[in-house]
């Protein structure tokens, strides 16, 4: 059997650029993506330097910074607010499915140990106190009867 070849992109990788050739899930997760993606190395030289000198080093760097920011801090707890509330309703969500699988553990739970204790004390030898309370006769009797 040949080996496959090895793949440089990193496992857990969910970009499709990043998808291994050699691995057919990735191939079937974007089957219209080319093998290999190609940039002309001077095209993202001149958008990185327009990006450094305009973001990093260009006098309206401070404008350009803070239009990036919520208008106000009302707009920004506006958001923040609208957040918490989103995630409150997910783990809501994420506690009554907890609920309702831990409640259907227990059934199954209870089911099978109602079920096994049933099997089990059928299957269980008379305990030794009952034996202590019979006469020896009997005992002997009982014990003859087993060999």
């Amino acid at each position: 059997m040949p080996a496959r070849p090895r793949c440089a992109a990193r496992p857990g990788t969910p970009s499709p650029a990043d998808a291994c050739p050699a691995n057919p899930r990735h191939v079937a997760k974007a089957p219209d993506h080319p093998r290999a993606v190609i940039a002309r190395e001077d095209k993202l030289l001149t958008a990185i330097r327009q990006f450094c000198d305009e973001r990093v080093f260009g006098p309206d760097r401070a404008s350009l910074l803070a239009a990036s920011y919520p208008a106000t801090r009302a707009a920004d707890t506006a958001r923040k607010n609208r957040e918490t509330a989103r995630l409150n309703k997910r783990l809501k969500m994420i506690d009554a499915f907890e609920d309702a699988h831990t409640a259907e553990l227990e059934a199954l739970i209870t089911a099978d140990s109602a079920a096994h204790t049933t099997a089990q004390a059928a299957s269980r030898p008379a305990p030794a106190s009952d034996l202590i309370a019979r006469p020896i006769t009997r005992l002997i009797r009982t014990t003859d009867d087993v060999s």
